[in-house]
């Protein structure tokens, strides 16, 4: 992207590449399934390692961005973005201390 352009997504793209991600889940959690059920030691091991990544980062996804499946507007809290732009050295050492409350 260059920087002009605005970062933000448009509400129907948004909810189509949730809707992909959801789908890429649901594959990846059926190649889990066929590695599990597969009687070689080894494709057990890496499919328990498939089926521990794909559960984190399916519960991290849907903490941020299940909200996109629906095509209402609705106002929300964009944590991402709070993420990114939260800098704590910009900030007074004092900030969060103030004496003459207590005093």
């Amino acid at each position: 992207m260059s920087g002009g352009t605005s970062s933000k997504m448009s509400s129907g793209y948004r909810y189509e590449a949730n809707v992909i991600v959801f789908v890429a889940l649901i594959g990846a959690l059926r190649i889990c399934h066929s590695m599990l059920s597969y009687p070689c030691l080894t494709t057990k091991f890496f499919g328990t390692f498939l089926l521990i990544f794909t559960t984190f980062f399916a519960f991290t996804w849907s903490r941020y961005h299940s909200s996109g499946l629906t095509r209402r507007r609705r106002a929300h809290f964009n944590e991402l973005n709070v993420i990114e732009t939260y800098q704590i050295s910009s900030r007074d050492p004092d900030y969060d201390f103030i004496v003459s409350i207590l005093l």
